[in-house]
């Protein structure tokens, strides 16, 4: 479990650049049909998201980040109400990973 202080000590675009790190390794994961690693690493997905979600300045984005939670656990449970790819779903958050580096 990450130290909720050192997360919040990281930028939104930073956060975001880690859980795309997370999403690329749950998709690389899914590829291998290593089921086991690939839940290990949606549901530390989920514990960023979640940290992202309670971190207070990221207060003005709450909407976003709740339907990007809400989208990747349609991904998890393959309920397809979405239906979008997990690649898509990485490379959104790889885009702030692009703007942390700027």
């Amino acid at each position: 479990m990450i130290d909720q202080l050192r997360w919040q000590s990281l930028g939104f675009y930073e956060q975001l650049g880690n859980i795309a790190s997370e999403l690329a390794r749950a998709i690389k994961f899914k590829d291998a049909n290593d089921a086991q690693r690939m839940d290990s690493s949606l549901w530390r997905i989920l514990e960023l998201v979640d940290l992202t979600i309670d971190d207070d300045k990221n207060k003005l984005r709450l909407r976003e980040l709740c339907r990007f939670k809400e989208v990747l656990g349609d991904w998890y449970c393959q309920t397809k109400v979405y239906d979008i790819k997990p690649e898509a779903l990485r490379d959104y958050a790889l885009d702030f990973a692009m703007l942390a580096r700027k």
